[in-house]
């Protein structure tokens, strides 16, 4: 049997969650040396020692993963040129729904 899980947590473990991989967050840009240090992030990785309980949830406001969902859901009509090229040339296909 399989069973899907179609629920995410702050986009990735790159932007205090878990969910997609790194190089969704370098494709569009972002140095993932510093996240943390920017505050576009804040990461159990680098706060591991002080990482307050259900800090995690603060990361939807802050600009990595704000920036991802909005480009996810909506580039088309945000960032009408950002597009993410597959190895090969190819253009992945969008994500918006609908």
């Amino acid at each position: 049997s399989l069973f899907i899980d179609p629920h995410q947590d702050v986009w990735s473990r790159w932007t205090g969650g878990d969910g997609a991989p790194a190089w969704t967050l370098e494709a569009v840009g972002f140095d993932l040396r510093c996240l943390d240090w920017a505050g576009a992030a804040m990461t159990y990785q680098k706060n591991a020692d002080s990482y307050p309980q259900m800090a995690w949830g603060t990361n939807y406001m802050r600009l990595a993963t704000a920036t991802m969902f909005s480009l996810f859901f909506a580039g088309d009509d945000f960032a009408p040129q950002t597009r993410i090229v597959e190895e090969n040339g190819v253009p992945m296909p969008s994500h918006e729904p609908g």
